[in-house]
C-alpha cells in the first residue's frame, strides 16, 4: 500500500509540474498539492490515533 501511495502522489505531483510548465523549486509545493488532491495529508494535519501517509525522504516527488 505504502508503495503505491508513493507512486500515485509522485505521478500526481508530475502531472501537476508538468501541467504548471515544469518550473523548478516547486517539487514540496507540488507533492502537497497530489497529496491533497489524492486525500492523502501530512502528517501535521493527521487527526491523532490514525495511519497517515508520509512520503519517503529518499524520494523525490518527481522520480521516476
Amino acid at each position: 500500500m505504502h508503495e503505491e501511495n508513493d507512486l500515485a502522489i509522485r505521478n500526481r505531483a508530475y502531472a501537476i509540474w508538468e501541467a504548471e510548465g515544469r518550473p523548478e523549486g516547486q517539487h514540496e509545493s507540488h507533492w502537497h498539492r497530489a497529496l491533497k488532491e489524492l486525500g492523502l495529508v501530512s502528517p501535521a494535519e493527521q487527526p491523532e490515533g490514525t495511519t497517515v501517509y508520509e512520503p519517503r525522504p529518499d524520494r523525490s516527488p518527481l522520480t521516476r
